[in-house]
């Protein structure tokens, strides 16, 4: 057995240890949970959005497009 081959078991050794220590850790997963929700709501409002968002633009622009038009229409005369 060399020196090599020590510092290797070690290495090995540590990083098994600190990822074990990390898996055992949940101090950060309610953070993560609120980040998960958040990414749902923003997935459903952006989905509702892009389904309605042409109908908004037809009846919400429309009208004050006409709303306009008819005013410049009457100022003109």
């Amino acid at each position: 057995m060399t020196v090599y081959d020590r510092t290797d078991r070690s290495i090995i050794g540590k990083a098994k240890t600190s990822f074990r220590a990390f898996a055992a850790d949940e101090s950060g997963n309610t953070m993560i949970e609120y980040g998960l929700l958040l990414g749902m709501i923003s997935v459903a409002i952006l989905t509702t959005l892009g389904a309605i968002g042409g109908t908004i633009r037809d009846d919400v622009f429309g009208a004050i497009s006409d709303a306009l038009s008819g005013s410049t229409a009457d100022s003109d005369s």
